[in-house]
Parts: C-alpha cells; sequence; structure tokens
C-alpha cells in the first residue's frame, strides 16, 4: 500500500548472490509513478509475489530505456499477477525510449515456474518499441490471461510486440492471453514472436 514517486528504480527487492536467496516476500497493492528506470527489480529471489500494483507516469519528461517489472537472476516460483502497468511515456509523448512492461531475464525450473497472471498493459505512450511480456532465455516462465493493448493512436513509429521471446527456452506456457495492438503510426507490429527455438507449451 506504498506510493512511490520519481525513483531511479521504484521498488528493488535483491538477495544475496548465492543461495540462500531472499524468500518469500511479497510487494502488494503499491502506487509507483514516475520511475526513471525499473518499476519493480527482482534479483536472486525465491517465492516472491508481486500483485496488485500500479506501475505508471503522471508527468515525467525525461525518459530512458524504462521497465515495469523486471526479473533476472536467480528468480524461481514469482508470481507477478493483477497489476496494471500503463502510461510510461505520459509525460513526454515524442520520446523514442523502449518500454518492457514485464521483463524476464530468471530461469524456473520444473515445479518453480514464474507466474505471469491476469496483468494489464495498456497505454504506453511515446513512439519508442514497446514489448509487453519479454522472455529472454527464461525457462519454465507461465503466461496466462494477461491483457495487453497497445492503443496509442497518436503513435508515428516504434515497434510493438505483445508477448516476445529471444533465447532457446524449456518449457515456456502461453496461453489465454488478450493482445491488441490498433497503435498509430509505421512501426511493425507482432503480436506473439518468437526468434529462437525452444520447447513451448
Amino acid at each position: 500500500g506504498n506510493t512511490i514517486i520519481n525513483g531511479y528504480y521504484g521498488f528493488t527487492l535483491c538477495g544475496n548472490s548465492t543461495a540462500p536467496f531472499a524468500a518469500n516476500n511479497s510487494i502488494i497493492n503499491n502506487d509507483i509513478i514516475d520511475h526513471y528506470f525499473y518499476g519493480i527489480y527482482v534479483v536472486n529471489a525465491e517465492n516472491s509475489i508481486i500483485s496488485g500494483n500500479s506501475l505508471h507516469h503522471d508527468s515525467r519528461a525525461t525518459t530512458t530505456t524504462t521497465y515495469g517489472v523486471y526479473l533476472t537472476t536467480n528468480c524461481i516460483s514469482t508470481q507477478v499477477s493483477e497489476n496494471r502497468i500503463y502510461n510510461f511515456f505520459l509525460g513526454n509523448a515524442l520520446s523514442t525510449s523502449t518500454s518492457y512492461s514485464i521483463y524476464v531475464a530468471g530461469d524456473g525450473t520444473l515445479g518453480t515456474e514464474n507466474k505471469l497472471f491476469n496483468n494489464i498493459i495498456y497505454s504506453i505512450r511515446g513512439n519508442g518499441a514497446q514489448y509487453g511480456i519479454y522472455n529472454t532465455t527464461g525457462d519454465y516462465m507461465q503466461a496466462y490471461h494477461n491483457t495487453i493493448s497497445f492503443d496509442d493512436a497518436a503513435a508515428t513509429l516504434g515497434a510493438s510486440y505483445g508477448i516476445y521471446q529471444t533465447g532457446a527456452v524449456t518449457s515456456v506456457d502461453i496461453r489465454n492471453n488478450i493482445i491488441s495492438i490498433t497503435r498509430g503510426g509505421t512501426g511493425t507490429r507482432y503480436g506473439l514472436g518468437s526468434v529462437t527455438a525452444g520447447t513451448y507449451i
């Protein structure tokens, strides 16, 4: 239930670089506004719950590559659910910065999957490349029932990727998501894309 405004990172959860990692932490029902780089950054943590948060910009004019929820090394059994991610470039509609609403770079395992459920991503704004869910080499990721809408009619350029997979993976499970791309401009549009081989359920 915190309100966090204008951080370079909005919220960080960083465990030890070797086991035992941080465990059983919850980041719930926070309003993270006008962060500069990472909204929620998690590394070396297991059994984390990231749920019910709002990540958005109200007035930030200076922009860079922007991340909403970022999961990286040694993140397992992470639940990312019921978060709202929107208006990243509201204060700079002409920004060409890239955005990653949910970024996964940590490997789950069988039984310790990272789960992205029931998140909503919309109205990102700006003219940069936009990724809804981006998974790079993250094994055992599950993405269910997320809604991704790239809907800024005022955009003039910038590629759009609803769910994007890069790097060889094992057992990535993507199902029952809603992806809508009605964004204006000349940028290419991909609903669901993978650029490398992997095992998908």
